[in-house]
């Protein structure tokens, strides 16, 4: 007799085929339906596993980003800090009177602003250069070289 593979997908909850699961066997038999439940409960194990896999990704870049700019925050900050091999300059921005702004305007323009803060600012770092947001309307910036006339020029730019 011939060999034999059983092959199913294993679908993720979107009914997207997120990996398949084979099952060789060096000899041809019908499969009984108590094997048919062994290998529809290693697909469901696998699934949860999968699943699992995916919130635990989700929930660590959640624990590692601002939820309203989604820029880094203060551990993405230190961990950055932390690893890095070559010297680096530290921008701090704090903007001034930003309370202001949320007393007279509301905190959802207040959030508006903040979020195209962010977007400017990373318009103008490199990819090697790390974002944060440190608190309320506060920023960090961490560069190699600090390109202090792009990020000023991107700053005193009037809001649309």
């Amino acid at each position: 007799q011939l060999p034999a593979a059983w092959v199913r997908p294993i679908v993720d909850g979107s009914g997207n085929v997120a990996a398949v699961l084979i099952v060789w066997r060096r000899i041809s038999v019908v499969v009984s339906p108590n094997q048919e439940q062994h290998i529809t409960d290693v697909i469901r194990l696998a699934r949860l596993a999968l699943e699992q896999a995916d919130c635990r990704s989700e929930l660590e870049l959640a624990a590692r980003r601002d939820a309203l700019t989604g820029v880094g925050n203060r551990t993405s900050l230190n961990d950055r800090i932390e690893s890095s091999r070559t010297p680096s300059s530290v921008l701090f921005i704090d903007l001034d009177r930003f309370k202001d702004t949320n007393d007279t305007l509301g905190h959802m323009i207040g959030d508006k602003i903040l979020v195209e803060i962010a977007g400017r600012l990373r318009t103008c770092l490199r990819e090697s250069d790390a974002l944060a947001r440190f608190g309320g309307d506060e920023f960090v910036v961490l560069v190699e070289q600090l390109v202090l006339k792009r990020l000023k020029s991107q700053l005193t730019n009037h809001f649309s």
